[in-house]
């Protein structure tokens, strides 16, 4: 019942193989370009094929280099393919910097008006710092948009503030 086939084994090699070379092969790419490989991150994101590839490489990146990629994170936290992985991104950042920063490199993401984007990057500043939300949630009260509006004073009732 724990055997398998010559063929299946055979195509299992195969595989890690194949995985023990594209392991290799990203080690090099990170290590060759060092100074590029944010800049290459934030350009795979816009090919969904690529991005994979992005996403295999975050965890080999320098604290300097993740924290330069805090803008793209922010802008795929309302991603539904990757704010799985966007938000909990941002949250391992050194919480000093990210309180120093966040507010700034969020405001490109909200300029877009997007409900959705909103009501993210309010989720996520809750996660990291209660007055931080509250500071944008009492901005999203005053809102043009209704629902934003609502949003922004459904959040500040339900936390008492």
């Amino acid at each position: 019942m724990n055997e398998v086939s010559d063929e299946v084994r055979a195509a299992w090699e195969s595989v890690a193989q194949a995985h023990r070379e594209y392991v290799i092969r990203l080690n090099e790419l990170v290590k060759a370009y060092r100074d590029d490989v944010v800049r290459f991150i934030e350009l795979s994101f816009r090919a969904p094929m690529d991005a994979g590839i992005a996403l295999a490489i975050l965890p080999i990146l320098t604290e300097r280099e993740r924290q330069k990629l805090q803008p793209l994170m922010l802008s795929l936290c309302s991603s539904g393919s990757y704010a799985h992985i966007a938000k909990p991104f941002i949250l391992a950042l050194p919480r000093t910097w990210v309180m120093e920063n966040i507010e700034r490199e969020a405001e490109s993401v909200l300029l877009e008006n997007d409900f959705g984007d909103w009501c993210n990057i309010l989720d996520l500043f809750d996660q990291i710092d209660f007055d931080l939300a509250r500071r944008l949630a009492v901005r999203l009260t005053r809102h043009e948009d209704n629902e934003i509006r609502d949003w922004g004073n459904d959040y500040l009732r339900d936390r008492g503030a």
